[in-house]
Protein backbone atom coordinates (compact mmCIF):
# COMPACT_ATOMS: atom_id res chain seq x y z
CA UNK A 1 0.00 0.00 0.00
CA UNK A 2 1.50 3.44 -1.03
CA UNK A 3 0.47 6.85 -1.07
CA UNK A 4 -0.16 8.12 -4.37
CA UNK A 5 -2.40 11.04 -6.29
CA UNK A 6 -3.83 9.02 -8.39
CA UNK A 7 -5.43 6.57 -5.53
CA UNK A 8 -9.37 6.38 -5.17
CA UNK A 9 -11.08 8.45 -2.34
CA UNK A 10 -12.48 5.19 -1.06
CA UNK A 11 -8.93 3.64 -0.45
CA UNK A 12 -7.58 6.83 1.33
CA UNK A 13 -10.68 6.67 3.86
CA UNK A 14 -9.75 3.10 4.21
CA UNK A 15 -5.75 3.86 5.23
CA UNK A 16 -7.12 6.26 7.37
CA UNK A 17 -9.52 4.51 8.71
CA UNK A 18 -6.93 1.99 9.45
CA UNK A 19 -4.20 4.46 10.71
CA UNK A 20 -6.60 5.94 12.83
CA UNK A 21 -7.78 2.65 14.49
CA UNK A 22 -4.28 1.50 14.97
CA UNK A 23 -3.43 4.88 17.11
CA UNK A 24 -6.25 4.32 18.92
CA UNK A 25 -5.90 0.94 20.82
CA UNK A 26 -6.85 1.45 24.52
CA UNK A 27 -4.21 0.71 26.89
CA UNK A 28 -3.17 0.68 30.44
CA UNK A 29 -2.10 4.10 31.65
CA UNK A 30 0.88 5.47 34.13
CA UNK A 31 -1.46 6.71 36.17
CA UNK A 32 -3.32 3.36 36.89
CA UNK A 33 0.14 3.28 39.06
CA UNK A 34 -1.08 5.51 41.52
CA UNK A 35 -2.38 4.44 44.73
CA UNK A 36 -6.76 5.20 45.01
CA UNK A 37 -5.87 6.71 48.48
CA UNK A 38 -4.10 9.68 49.03
CA UNK A 39 -1.40 9.92 51.58
CA UNK A 40 -1.20 12.27 54.73
CA UNK A 41 -2.02 15.72 54.16
CA UNK A 42 -4.26 14.86 51.31
CA UNK A 43 -1.42 14.47 48.30
CA UNK A 44 -1.75 11.03 46.28
CA UNK A 45 1.15 8.98 46.69
CA UNK A 46 2.56 6.95 44.01
CA UNK A 47 2.96 3.47 44.49
CA UNK A 48 6.45 1.76 42.61
CA UNK A 49 6.06 1.55 39.25
CA UNK A 50 8.18 -2.54 39.90
CA UNK A 51 8.21 -3.24 43.99
CA UNK A 52 11.90 -4.39 45.34
CA UNK A 53 11.87 -8.33 45.86
CA UNK A 54 12.53 -9.47 49.09
CA UNK A 55 16.21 -10.71 49.49
CA UNK A 56 15.29 -13.81 50.20
CA UNK A 57 13.25 -14.06 47.24
CA UNK A 58 16.64 -12.97 44.64
CA UNK A 59 17.65 -15.76 42.37
CA UNK A 60 21.21 -17.15 43.69
CA UNK A 61 24.31 -15.55 41.89
CA UNK A 62 25.97 -17.46 39.14
CA UNK A 63 29.06 -15.77 38.05
CA UNK A 64 31.45 -12.36 39.22
CA UNK A 65 29.06 -9.28 39.40
CA UNK A 66 31.00 -6.51 37.91
CA UNK A 67 32.62 -3.75 40.17
CA UNK A 68 32.39 -0.61 38.67
CA UNK A 69 35.48 0.77 40.29
CA UNK A 70 37.65 -1.87 37.97
CA UNK A 71 35.94 -1.92 35.13
CA UNK A 72 35.27 1.36 33.10
CA UNK A 73 34.65 0.75 29.58
CA UNK A 74 35.71 3.92 27.44
CA UNK A 75 36.79 3.25 23.89
CA UNK A 76 37.69 5.51 20.78
CA UNK A 77 37.43 9.21 20.29
CA UNK A 78 35.05 10.49 17.85
CA UNK A 79 34.30 13.89 16.31
CA UNK A 80 30.72 14.44 14.57
CA UNK A 81 29.61 16.70 12.15
CA UNK A 82 26.23 16.58 10.27
CA UNK A 83 24.58 19.11 8.13
CA UNK A 84 21.12 19.30 8.36
CA UNK A 85 18.43 20.67 6.06
CA UNK A 86 14.58 20.76 6.29
CA UNK A 87 11.79 21.21 3.81
CA UNK A 88 8.39 22.69 4.89
CA UNK A 89 4.93 21.53 3.42
CA UNK A 90 4.75 24.58 1.17
CA UNK A 91 8.35 24.14 -0.14
CA UNK A 92 10.33 26.13 2.12
CA UNK A 93 13.74 25.13 2.61
CA UNK A 94 15.77 25.83 5.72
CA UNK A 95 18.32 24.96 8.09
CA UNK A 96 17.56 23.75 11.48
CA UNK A 97 18.78 25.95 14.54
CA UNK A 98 19.07 22.62 16.61
CA UNK A 99 21.61 19.76 15.34
CA UNK A 100 18.68 16.91 16.32
CA UNK A 101 20.84 14.61 14.27
CA UNK A 102 24.40 15.41 15.18
CA UNK A 103 23.18 15.73 19.02
CA UNK A 104 21.33 12.61 18.68
CA UNK A 105 24.40 10.41 17.22
CA UNK A 106 26.67 11.89 19.46
CA UNK A 107 24.63 10.40 22.28
CA UNK A 108 23.99 7.00 20.87
CA UNK A 109 27.97 6.90 20.34
CA UNK A 110 28.60 7.95 23.85
CA UNK A 111 26.19 5.17 25.56
CA UNK A 112 28.15 2.59 22.96
CA UNK A 113 31.59 3.52 24.93
CA UNK A 114 32.95 6.14 22.46
CA UNK A 115 33.98 9.98 23.60
CA UNK A 116 32.81 12.96 21.84
CA UNK A 117 35.36 15.56 20.96
CA UNK A 118 34.91 18.82 19.70
CA UNK A 119 38.39 19.13 18.15
CA UNK A 120 38.43 16.89 14.78
CA UNK A 121 42.56 16.82 15.63
CA UNK A 122 41.99 14.91 18.56
CA UNK A 123 39.74 11.93 17.61
CA UNK A 124 40.70 8.86 16.11
CA UNK A 125 37.57 8.53 13.97
CA UNK A 126 35.18 11.24 12.33
CA UNK A 127 32.08 11.00 11.16
CA UNK A 128 30.39 13.49 8.73
CA UNK A 129 27.55 14.06 6.65
CA UNK A 130 24.68 15.78 5.35
CA UNK A 131 20.73 14.83 6.12
CA UNK A 132 17.86 16.11 4.51
CA UNK A 133 14.08 16.01 5.33
CA UNK A 134 11.19 16.46 2.60
CA UNK A 135 7.68 16.33 2.74
CA UNK A 136 6.17 13.68 0.74
CA UNK A 137 1.92 13.70 1.60
CA UNK A 138 -0.07 14.25 3.88
CA UNK A 139 -2.97 11.68 5.19
CA UNK A 140 -6.43 13.13 4.92
CA UNK A 141 -9.40 12.24 6.78
CA UNK A 142 -13.08 14.31 6.10
CA UNK A 143 -10.84 17.82 5.08
CA UNK A 144 -8.32 17.38 7.71
CA UNK A 145 -5.43 16.49 7.55
CA UNK A 146 -4.49 13.57 10.06
CA UNK A 147 -1.09 12.72 9.59
CA UNK A 148 2.06 13.85 8.04
CA UNK A 149 4.65 12.24 5.48
CA UNK A 150 8.42 12.93 5.35
CA UNK A 151 10.94 11.41 3.54
CA UNK A 152 14.87 11.84 4.42
CA UNK A 153 18.24 11.80 2.88
CA UNK A 154 21.28 10.23 4.45
CA UNK A 155 24.81 10.86 3.00
CA UNK A 156 27.66 10.36 5.87
CA UNK A 157 31.03 8.82 5.92
CA UNK A 158 33.38 7.45 8.78
CA UNK A 159 37.28 8.48 8.67
CA UNK A 160 39.98 7.46 10.76
CA UNK A 161 42.47 10.24 11.74
CA UNK A 162 44.40 10.28 8.38
CA UNK A 163 41.57 11.00 6.51
CA UNK A 164 40.99 7.33 4.75
CA UNK A 165 37.32 6.53 4.29
CA UNK A 166 36.30 3.01 6.55
CA UNK A 167 33.04 3.69 5.74
CA UNK A 168 30.17 5.19 3.84
CA UNK A 169 26.46 5.84 4.77
CA UNK A 170 23.93 6.67 1.37
CA UNK A 171 20.70 6.12 1.74
CA UNK A 172 18.40 7.94 -0.50
CA UNK A 173 14.71 7.53 0.96
CA UNK A 174 13.55 7.11 4.72
CA UNK A 175 10.07 7.48 5.10
CA UNK A 176 8.30 8.37 8.68
CA UNK A 177 4.66 8.86 9.29
CA UNK A 178 3.77 11.34 12.18
CA UNK A 179 0.05 12.15 13.60
CA UNK A 180 1.19 15.39 15.78
CA UNK A 181 2.03 18.29 13.68
CA UNK A 182 4.19 18.82 10.67
CA UNK A 183 6.43 19.95 13.23
CA UNK A 184 6.85 17.40 14.86
CA UNK A 185 7.36 15.32 12.02
CA UNK A 186 10.25 16.99 10.66
CA UNK A 187 11.85 16.62 14.01
CA UNK A 188 10.91 13.01 14.56
CA UNK A 189 12.31 12.04 11.38
CA UNK A 190 15.57 13.89 11.85
CA UNK A 191 15.71 11.66 15.79
CA UNK A 192 14.85 8.75 13.55
CA UNK A 193 17.94 9.60 11.30
CA UNK A 194 19.99 9.70 13.93
CA UNK A 195 19.84 6.30 15.12
CA UNK A 196 19.96 4.74 11.40
CA UNK A 197 23.11 6.38 11.53
CA UNK A 198 24.04 4.92 14.22
CA UNK A 199 22.88 1.67 13.21
CA UNK A 200 24.91 1.93 10.23
CA UNK A 201 28.46 2.74 12.48
CA UNK A 202 27.42 0.42 14.66
CA UNK A 203 25.46 -2.78 14.31
CA UNK A 204 26.21 -3.37 10.79
CA UNK A 205 29.83 -1.61 9.74
CA UNK A 206 33.21 -3.48 10.14
CA UNK A 207 35.41 -0.63 11.61
CA UNK A 208 32.84 0.21 14.86
CA UNK A 209 31.01 -2.86 15.16
CA UNK A 210 31.20 -5.94 17.16
CA UNK A 211 30.51 -9.04 14.26
CA UNK A 212 29.96 -11.48 17.13
CA UNK A 213 27.72 -10.03 19.57
CA UNK A 214 25.59 -8.55 16.59
CA UNK A 215 25.59 -12.13 14.79
CA UNK A 216 24.74 -13.91 18.30
CA UNK A 217 21.53 -11.37 18.57
CA UNK A 218 20.82 -11.69 15.17
CA UNK A 219 20.30 -15.51 15.29
CA UNK A 220 17.79 -15.28 17.55
CA UNK A 221 15.51 -13.86 14.48
CA UNK A 222 16.34 -16.78 12.17
CA UNK A 223 13.77 -19.62 11.52
CA UNK A 224 14.98 -22.96 12.87
CA UNK A 225 14.74 -24.56 9.43
CA UNK A 226 16.74 -21.90 7.74
CA UNK A 227 19.46 -22.40 10.86
CA UNK A 228 22.65 -24.25 9.76
CA UNK A 229 22.57 -26.00 13.22
CA UNK A 230 20.14 -26.18 15.87
CA UNK A 231 20.58 -23.13 17.94
CA UNK A 232 18.78 -22.95 21.51
CA UNK A 233 17.90 -19.45 22.75
CA UNK A 234 19.82 -19.89 26.44
CA UNK A 235 23.18 -20.77 24.73
CA UNK A 236 23.01 -17.20 22.81
CA UNK A 237 22.01 -15.48 26.44
CA UNK A 238 25.13 -17.65 27.73
CA UNK A 239 27.92 -16.51 25.16
CA UNK A 240 25.99 -13.15 25.51
CA UNK A 241 26.70 -12.89 28.98
CA UNK A 242 30.22 -14.60 28.51
CA UNK A 243 30.95 -11.02 26.42
CA UNK A 244 30.37 -9.64 29.85
CA UNK A 245 30.27 -5.20 29.97
CA UNK A 246 31.22 -5.28 25.79
CA UNK A 247 27.76 -6.92 25.19
CA UNK A 248 25.71 -4.33 27.21
CA UNK A 249 25.91 -1.08 24.11
CA UNK A 250 24.05 -4.31 21.80
CA UNK A 251 22.12 -5.25 24.91
CA UNK A 252 20.64 -1.92 25.61
CA UNK A 253 19.84 -1.41 21.63
CA UNK A 254 18.50 -5.31 21.65
CA UNK A 255 15.88 -3.70 24.78
CA UNK A 256 13.23 -2.07 21.98
CA UNK A 257 13.73 -4.81 19.08
CA UNK A 258 10.24 -6.44 19.33
CA UNK A 259 11.09 -9.12 16.60
CA UNK A 260 9.73 -12.74 17.67
CA UNK A 261 12.31 -15.03 19.08
CA UNK A 262 12.33 -17.96 16.27
CA UNK A 263 14.98 -20.59 18.10
CA UNK A 264 13.77 -22.94 20.77
CA UNK A 265 13.41 -21.07 23.60
CA UNK A 266 12.11 -20.91 27.61
CA UNK A 267 10.54 -18.42 29.07
CA UNK A 268 8.53 -18.33 32.64
CA UNK A 269 5.08 -18.31 31.87
CA UNK A 270 5.44 -18.83 27.58
CA UNK A 271 2.73 -20.41 26.06
CA UNK A 272 2.31 -19.13 22.79
CA UNK A 273 5.66 -18.69 21.37
CA UNK A 274 5.70 -15.95 19.08
CA UNK A 275 4.78 -13.85 22.48
CA UNK A 276 8.71 -14.11 23.09
CA UNK A 277 10.53 -11.21 21.81
CA UNK A 278 13.96 -10.33 21.64
CA UNK A 279 14.04 -7.78 24.19
CA UNK A 280 13.05 -9.88 26.61
CA UNK A 281 16.43 -12.25 25.78
CA UNK A 282 18.51 -9.11 26.10
CA UNK A 283 17.05 -8.24 29.16
CA UNK A 284 17.87 -11.78 30.50
CA UNK A 285 21.00 -11.53 29.48
CA UNK A 286 21.48 -7.91 30.99
CA UNK A 287 20.33 -10.00 34.26
CA UNK A 288 23.00 -12.40 34.00
CA UNK A 289 25.95 -10.11 32.99
CA UNK A 290 24.93 -7.58 35.89
CA UNK A 291 23.88 -10.30 38.13
CA UNK A 292 20.48 -7.72 39.13
CA UNK A 293 16.80 -8.56 38.24
CA UNK A 294 14.70 -6.69 36.31
CA UNK A 295 11.27 -7.87 37.18
CA UNK A 296 10.50 -8.04 33.63
CA UNK A 297 7.90 -10.83 32.72
CA UNK A 298 6.47 -11.69 29.26
CA UNK A 299 3.47 -9.38 29.66
CA UNK A 300 5.27 -6.40 31.36
CA UNK A 301 3.38 -3.25 29.57
CA UNK A 302 5.23 -1.10 27.59
CA UNK A 303 5.02 1.89 30.19
CA UNK A 304 6.58 -0.22 32.76
CA UNK A 305 9.21 -1.92 30.46
CA UNK A 306 10.07 1.63 30.13
CA UNK A 307 11.31 1.72 33.85
CA UNK A 308 13.28 -1.45 33.25
CA UNK A 309 14.99 0.05 29.69
CA UNK A 310 15.68 3.24 32.15
CA UNK A 311 16.92 1.03 35.53
CA UNK A 312 19.29 -0.76 32.81
CA UNK A 313 20.78 2.55 31.39
CA UNK A 314 21.21 3.60 34.55
CA UNK A 315 22.98 0.66 35.83
CA UNK A 316 25.21 1.33 32.34
CA UNK A 317 26.26 4.70 33.48
CA UNK A 318 28.07 3.54 36.35
CA UNK A 319 30.48 1.13 33.91
CA UNK A 320 30.98 3.88 31.21
CA UNK A 321 32.51 6.96 31.79
CA UNK A 322 31.49 8.75 28.35
CA UNK A 323 27.59 8.37 28.67
CA UNK A 324 27.83 8.78 32.20
CA UNK A 325 29.84 12.28 32.09
CA UNK A 326 27.44 13.12 28.49
CA UNK A 327 26.59 16.58 28.50
CA UNK A 328 23.13 15.84 27.20
CA UNK A 329 22.44 13.37 30.62
CA UNK A 330 20.68 16.14 32.42
CA UNK A 331 18.90 18.04 29.61
CA UNK A 332 17.70 15.03 27.69
CA UNK A 333 17.47 11.65 30.44
CA UNK A 334 16.57 8.53 28.90
CA UNK A 335 15.69 10.61 25.16
CA UNK A 336 16.90 7.29 23.23
CA UNK A 337 14.15 5.41 24.88
CA UNK A 338 11.54 7.25 24.55
CA UNK A 339 8.89 7.83 21.59
CA UNK A 340 9.12 11.06 19.53
CA UNK A 341 5.53 13.28 19.94
CA UNK A 342 3.23 11.75 17.09
CA UNK A 343 5.16 8.92 16.13
CA UNK A 344 3.25 6.47 14.54
CA UNK A 345 4.09 2.94 17.00
CA UNK A 346 6.68 0.99 15.17
CA UNK A 347 3.69 -2.48 14.95
CA UNK A 348 1.38 0.69 12.80
CA UNK A 349 4.30 1.71 10.92
CA UNK A 350 4.65 -2.21 9.30
CA UNK A 351 0.79 -2.11 8.61
CA UNK A 352 1.35 0.68 6.52
CA UNK A 353 4.37 -0.58 4.76
CA UNK A 354 7.06 2.38 6.33
CA UNK A 355 9.17 -0.08 8.43
CA UNK A 356 12.20 -0.18 6.36
CA UNK A 357 14.35 2.77 5.34
CA UNK A 358 16.21 2.75 2.09
CA UNK A 359 12.25 1.18 0.41
CA UNK A 360 9.37 2.63 -0.65
CA UNK A 361 6.27 1.98 1.09
CA UNK A 362 4.52 -1.19 -0.16
CA UNK A 363 8.14 -3.05 -0.48
CA UNK A 364 8.90 -3.72 3.48
CA UNK A 365 8.74 -6.71 6.03
CA UNK A 366 8.78 -6.85 9.47
CA UNK A 367 11.12 -10.03 10.53
CA UNK A 368 11.22 -11.44 13.90
CA UNK A 369 13.31 -13.33 16.92
CA UNK A 370 13.78 -15.26 19.86
CA UNK A 371 15.73 -16.09 23.10
CA UNK A 372 14.92 -17.94 26.20
CA UNK A 373 15.73 -17.51 29.91
CA UNK A 374 18.77 -19.36 32.11
CA UNK A 375 18.17 -20.99 35.04
CA UNK A 376 20.07 -19.68 37.87
CA UNK A 377 22.60 -22.59 39.14
CA UNK A 378 22.36 -24.13 42.66
CA UNK A 379 25.59 -24.40 43.69
CA UNK A 380 26.24 -20.54 44.79
CA UNK A 381 24.38 -19.00 47.73
CA UNK A 382 25.23 -15.09 47.08
CA UNK A 383 21.79 -13.49 45.78
CA UNK A 384 21.36 -10.99 42.88
CA UNK A 385 20.85 -7.47 43.07
CA UNK A 386 17.63 -5.22 41.78
CA UNK A 387 18.88 -2.57 39.29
Amino acid sequence: MCFSEGRSRWGRGLVALMLAAALLQPGGSIDALQDEKPAEGGVKKKKSPIPELAADQLPKQTRARPDPAKSQVELDTIHVTIVEMAQTMAGKRYTPQTRVVQNYLGEYLRRAGYRIVENPAKARYRVSGKISTIFDTELILRNKIIAWKYAGTITAKLQDANGKVLQEIDIPEVFRLNVKSEKSAIWDLRRFLAHIIYSELCLKGDELTNGRIVSLIESLAVDSFDQVEDIEASAVVEKLADHGLEAVPYLLQALTDTRTVMVKAAYPGLKVPTDLKIYHLADKTLEEIFQKVSRMELKTPPQLRFYIIAGWENEWRRFCKPFRESPEADRRKHALLKKSAGAVPEKNLRVLDFSLYGKKPGKGKGGEPKEADKEPSEDKAEPKKQP
